[in-house]
Order: C-alpha cells, then structure tokens, then sequence
C-alpha cells in the first residue's frame, strides 16, 4: 500500500510540473533573435516573437503583431538600400522605462567602392510586452 501511495504522488508531482511547463510554453510570448549559423557573408539577425497562444492579453498580442510589422518593414527597407552591398547586422533588444527597444548594429561595406562604414538603427516601441528574449 506505501509503495502504490508513492508511486501516486510521484505521478501527480511529475504532472504538475509537466503542466507548468506546458503553460510556459504556450502562454508567455517571446522575442527570439535568429542567430545566422554561418557569418561569412552578407547576414541580419531577425526578430520574430512566439507563444502567446492561449493566454496572453489582446493588448499584448497586438503589441506583438505591431513589433514583428515594424522589424519586418526595416529589414525590407534597409534590404532595398543596401541588397547590393555587403552588411553583417546584430540585433539587441533592450527594455528602458516602458519601452522595448530594438537596436541593429554592425557594418555595411559599400560593394562599389571596398568601403565599410558603422551602421546602427534604433527601432523604440512604446510598450513592454515580454522581457522574455532568447538568441
């Protein structure tokens, strides 16, 4: 009878915790930052954001749908401008007094003329909806 009692709380602590973990998963939303496995040539490091599926707020979902439009946009932009040249960009994302900030930061070699200049762009949103960022 001890062990059957054993073997029952031990099979209710693991599902505890296999629920939490499951509600991680699913109910947080989260910033990831797509490090590129080879940085020999011209390369960015996108933002996407996942997780969130049944818990988070609208607000925060749409917080989330605003922040993945906004980084989307840049990158289409600076692609435009710079599809010719060689760019190396690393992304940041930092949190200051309500804000979520997003900073690119790398260089950019100029395909005509061998030149390579700093590049850095600031991307401020006026919300926080996770601080939960994985690289």
């Amino acid at each position: 009878m001890k062990k059957i009692i054993i073997s029952l709380v031990s099979a209710i602590v693991i599902c505890a915790v296999a629920y939490c973990v499951i509600l991680t998963a699913f109910w947080d939303l989260e910033i990831h930052i797509g490090k590129p496995a080879d940085r020999s040539g011209s390369y960015h490091e996108p933002v996407t954001v996942s997780g969130g599926l049944y818990f988070s707020t609208k607000k925060a979902n749409e917080n989330s749908v605003d922040f993945v439009k906004k980084n989307g946009d840049f990158f289409l932009e600076f692609y435009e401008e710079y599809k010719e040249d060689e760019y190396k960009l690393d992304t940041y994302v930092t949190f200051e007094d309500g804000k979520t900030i997003v900073t690119y930061k790398g260089t950019i070699t100029d395909n005509e003329t061998g030149e390579t200049t700093p590049y850095e762009k600031q991307l401020v949103f006026d919300y926080i909806f996770t601080k939960t960022v994985n690289e």
